[in-house]
This record gives C-alpha cells, structure tokens and sequence, in this order.
C-alpha cells in the first residue's frame, strides 16, 4: 500500500456486530444504562406487543444497540428500553414459570446496572426482580409493574413459557459499537433519530449536548452527566418534554423552525453546549433559573424557587395564582409565566422585586381572561405564537412594564364589560363544572383555597331558575349542607362563619327565607360587576 492509500484509507469510527439475545448477555459481564439516560417507561401495550413478536416471528429482530468504548462492559446510549425488558421477561420466566435460566445469563440479578448517584435501593430495583423479593414501596415502579404484567400475558394468551425462553434467546440484535470517542456516539444518534422522529426531542438534545460535552478537563467527566441526571430527576420525567419545548420558546432566536432542528442549529460548539446547558439545567448559575422556575409553574407551587428575596416580598400572592392556574388547565400561559419568574443575577432580582405587583396583577388579569374564554369554550391555541413572542421578550430582557404593555395593547382581543358580565350572569354551575364558580368568586374576593368545594344554597334539582346561577354558588371547606332546609342551613351558617370566609361574606347580604330569590339574583350580579371593574381595572394599571 503506497503512503497516498493510507492517507485516504478511512478512519474506523465503529463496530457493527449481530448476535443473539443469548450470546449478547452471556459475552458481556455487565450491561450499563448511563446516570444520564432516561427511566424506564414501556407500558403494557409496549410489552405485550414485544411477547407476541416473538411468539410468532422466526429469527425475530428487536433493533440497534448503540453502545459507547467500555472495555470491560457494554454502555449502551440506546436500546436500554428493550435490553432492560428482556432481562424482565427472563426474570418472569424464571420465578413464575420455574424455568431454569443459565446463571451467565442473569449474573444472579446483576447482569444490567442502572447507573445512580449514590447506592440505593432504587438502583437495585431490578436485583430485587431477579430474587423475586420486591419492598412493597417500590410496587408502583414502571419496571415492577412490567414484570407482573408479563406473568398476565404469557397465562392469558396460553403461551407455553419453554417456547418463549426458546425464542427469546434466538431472537436477533445488532450492536454498533463505537471504538474512537463517546463523542462519535452521540453525534450519530443525533443523525439517525433526526431524520425521521423516533425518539422525544429532549434524548436528541442530550445526545447533541454530550458530543460536545462528554469530557471537560476542568470540571472533569461526569460534571455534565450529574448535571443531567439532576436536571431531569427535579423536572420529572413526564415534563422533560414540556420543559425542553417552554425552555427552547425561550432560547432560540427562531422559534417557528421545528425545535430540535433549531437547537442542532444552535449547538455546534463546546462553547455553544456549555452556554445553553447552563441556561437549561437545574444546577444552573443563575439564583433562580428556568428550569427551577419551570419545576414552579408544573407544580403550581413555589417551593421549587430559591429563598433570594431577603423578606422584601412575600411570594404568598404567587403561590395562590399558581393554584388557581392548576385548576385552569391554562398550559398555553407556561411560556410567559417561567421568564416572569426566572432571575439571574442580583440585578435582576432586584428588578422582580421593584415590580412583583405589576407581574402579580398581569398574572391575575390573565388567568380572568381566561376564565371568560373558557366558559365560552373559546380555544386557548389563539395565543400561541403571542405568548412565545412575550415569553422569549421576557427572558432576554427584564423590561416587565415596557414588554407586558405592548403585548396587551398590541396583541390581546380586550373583553368587553358587558360580555363579561353577560358570561357570568347566564354560566349554569351545576356538579360538573363547579370550578368556574371557585375560579370566579375567588379571583373577585381574594381569598384563594382550591381545595374548597362549591355548596348551592338552593338545591340545584329545584325549578328555580336560580339555582344553578353563580349567585347561588358558596365556597366551602365542607360541603355538610346539602340535605338541609333553607332555614337550617342559614342557622348552620351563623354557627360556621367564623371559619368559613365565604359564608361569612354570604350572609352579609341579609339573605333570609322569605328574599332569598331576591338576593340570589342580587349577588349574581354583584359578583359579574365586581369581576368586569377588576379586570378592567388591572388592565388599565397595566397599560398605564
């Protein structure tokens, strides 16, 4: 071979090799599933369909494994869902069926090691499998639940258990090994699941992030995988979507492209990586960062945010709108709502303080808005590209008064006072949709508890035509009336009103069992009225 062919010779990157389900297990001492690669989650659709293709398929085909250089072991960056499910099937096999599995096979419950930060009994769920001796705390686990389900299927469908061991250990794999880098790994993982969409956008991000990340001399190999394990671990599995589509709404300069197109286009450095993981993970440098603020607005609550205030505002204000949001079902309003809480530096931390009121008010002005276009079945999806427009606004730039401004004069459809008032006076609240009650009633009076339910003074089986109106409708902690007489429940509610807000504010009408028509149609008034003057107020404040 001449100097010129050696120079053009191409550089192996990888190893493509197919064996079967039996050889695969039995060559490797130790199959790894990475700190940073998501949770097992096949449902019972997922596994019951595998069981039955290999049933009824000779030389059956699962797919590519793509493993990362291990000399001693096999690290697998795709496949762990199928690899992790054999190991249960073969477990089933063997504790149900009474089948004797060769001990190569299994390594007595440590053939798969589901990487973990530190030892626990959670990373040694599927050694708990293999002995078939599980703590009753983990029955809930994904990959216990499989377990149990495969028992179902194989007795249900009267298949013979020696025969699916038979065909289970034939059945066909081809691993593509990588031989250079960890970085070669993702970078093709990236290629392959971009072209069509086989995977969630957010394991593409990984992979894209990790081929520039999978080694930093300064802050040393695992940094970033702990960094993702983390970030993944806090936001939830079940989010980890939601959370990648809010953070890049937010991030990318363009989002109109298809997301994952958009983020390949904005990695393509280790600088470009580090930047963007540092805005997205959990362990971010900012005080109060967006995946933090996101874990917030998931779970309506603002335990996630970080204490940073120093007693200059109390979040109480927050915490209770971020309740009445959970009830609104209002996701369109995460995009906007994650970059009103995000802070990173004290600067801005200052300017949230300066103008926590005014992001109080548009919250609480938005979620009315949204409780008239709801009631109306008006479609949330008008908002759509607003929303992303002032979200991204916001995260660029604390520029609170100036960015919410031009976005409600410029892109709100303003309700007029009259159809607000027309909504509420002829909304029917019956058991169905007594949350529009609490939604209306609390953002009028203030006094937020979502865990109160709604008690109709007159029962709503009655003819009166007001008895399904707003008017009639009373937030209560316990709704231990419903039986009673008018007059009972009047003497009822005198003895309770200490406790009970709402009922107090009730009775404040002089409502007795000779006017109660009167006041009822009264009151329905009073709160369609009191509830256009504070939405119209709140948009004047913030339009001022």
């Amino acid at each position: 071979m001449t100097k010129t062919d050696e120079r053009i010779k191409p550089k192996k990157m990888l190893e493509a090799n197919d064996y079967t389900l039996e050889e695969y297990f039995m060559m490797n001492k130790r199959i790894i599933i990475p700190l940073y690669q998501r949770g097992y989650d096949w449902e019972e659709i997922n596994i019951d369909t595998f069981i039955k293709d290999i049933c009824n398929n000779n030389d059956y085909y699962i797919g590519n494994i793509m493993a990362l250089p291990n000399r001693k072991n096999v690290e697998l960056i795709d496949g762990q869902q199928r690899i992790i499910s054999t190991y249960l099937i073969l477990c089933s096999l063997k504790n149900k069926f009474n089948l004797e599995i060769a001990d190569k096979l299994l390594a007595k419950g440590n053939k798969i090691k589901i990487e973990n930060r530190a030892p626990s009994n959670e990373s040694r769920l599927l050694k708990f499998i293999y002995a078939d001796d599980i703590p009753k705390k983990y029955k809930g686990n994904q990959e216990v639940k499989i377990y149990e389900r495969i028992t179902k299927v194989i007795r249900n469908n009267a298949i013979d258990p020696k025969e699916l061991l038979k065909s289970l250990l034939t059945v066909m794999i081809v691993e593509i090994r990588f031989i250079k880098s960890e970085a070669d790994a993702h970078n093709m993982f990236v290629n392959l699941n971009t072209k069509g969409k086989t995977l969630e956008n957010i394991d593409i991000l990984k992979s894209q992030l990790f081929k520039y990340l999978c080694f930093d001399e300064r802050k040393g190999k695992e940094y970033y995988k702990e960094g993702w394990y983390e970030t993944i671990q806090n936001i939830g599995e079940k989010n980890a979507q939601r959370y990648f589509d809010n953070f890049n709404d937010l991030y990318l300069e363009n989002n109109t492209v298809r997301k994952i197109d958009g983020v390949i286009n904005k990695i393509t450095n280790f600088q470009d990586a580090e930047e963007y993981f540092d805005n997205f993970s959990y362990g971010s440098s900012h005080q109060n960062c967006l995946c933090k603020c996101a874990m917030a607005v998931y779970s309506h609550s603002i335990m996630p945010l970080e204490n940073i205030y120093d007693g200059n505002i109390s979040l109480d204000g927050l915490n209770n709108y971020l309740k009445l949001l959970e009830k609104a079902k209002f996701r369109q309003f995460d995009v906007v709502l994650i970059p009103l809480l995000h802070v990173r530096n004290k600067s801005e931390k200052t300017k949230f303080i300066n103008n926590y009121q005014l992001i109080i008010n548009f919250f609480k002005f938005v979620l009315m808005h949204q409780e008239i276009m709801s009631i109306n079945k008006s479609s949330p999806s008008q908002y759509g590209t607003d929303f992303k427009k002032i979200g991204r606004k916001l995260f660029l730039k604390k520029e609170y008064k100036k960015i919410i401004k031009e976005f409600l004069e410029s892109n709100f459809n303003f309700h007029s006072r009259d159809y607000i008032i027309n909504t509420i006076k002829e909304i029917n609240i019956d058991h169905n949709n007594t949350y529009h009650a609490k939604q209306i009633i609390m953002l009028v009076e203030e006094n937020i508890n979502t865990d109160m339910t709604i008690e109709h003074f007159i029962a709503i089986s009655t003819e009166n035509n007001q008895a399904l109106k707003i008017g009639n409708c009373i937030p209560v902690k316990k709704d231990s009336y419903s039986d009673k007489s008018i007059d009972e429940k009047l003497k009822d509610y005198q003895k309770n009103a200490v406790s009970e807000p709402y009922i107090k504010k009730f009775l404040e009408t002089e409502i007795t069992k000779d006017n109660y028509i009167e006041k009822l149609t009264e009151r329905t008034n009073k709160i369609a009225q009191e509830y256009a003057d504070i939405y119209e107020k709140l948009y004047e404040d913030l339009t001022m």
